[in-house]
């Protein structure tokens, strides 16, 4: 390890925290052999193994392929440690974070690109026969430069 940072199964530089999901902690790491950033949920595996959740969630994302929904690359498993580590897309920052930093509307342009982003999504989830069942600020993601 060396300042704050490791290298995960000769692939991923991971780095800093970005937050704390459902199951565990979510970092920001670089893929080497792909040259992009990506998060990494790491889900620790209990007696019981991996939580019905996760399984849903990977089961979903796998399935779903749009631009206004995150992209799940990989899933893995690390044998040592008996953790499930997975590779998403890496975001700038969720609508949580976002209102907290900056306390203000956002710019009207801004406010309907990215309404109409999560609306998209959503409506390409509904036309799978899908729901979403956690729709909330945190569980929204940003690209903040990305305007439609």
């Amino acid at each position: 390890m060396n300042n704050g940072t490791f290298t995960l199964f000769d692939r991923y530089n991971v780095g800093c925290e970005l937050g704390k999901g459902t199951y565990g902690i979510v970092r920001k790491a670089f893929d080497i052999r792909q040259q992009h950033d990506v998060a990494i949920k790491c889900v620790c595996l209990g007696d019981e193994g991996i939580p019905s959740t996760a399984l849903r969630e990977i089961s979903l994302l796998r399935s779903l392929k749009h631009p206004n929904i995150i992209r799940l690359y990989d899933i893995q498993v690390h044998q040592p440690t008996g953790e499930l580590f997975l590779f998403y897309e890496c975001m700038q920052m969720d609508l949580y974070e976002y209102m907290k930093l900056y306390r203000k509307p956002l710019p009207d342009d801004l406010a309907k690109s990215y309404l109409k982003q999560m609306l998209l999504g959503i409506d390409y989830i509904h036309s799978n026969s899908m729901l979403h069942r956690d729709l909330k600020p945190q569980n929204s993601m940003f690209n903040f430069s990305i305007v439609n």
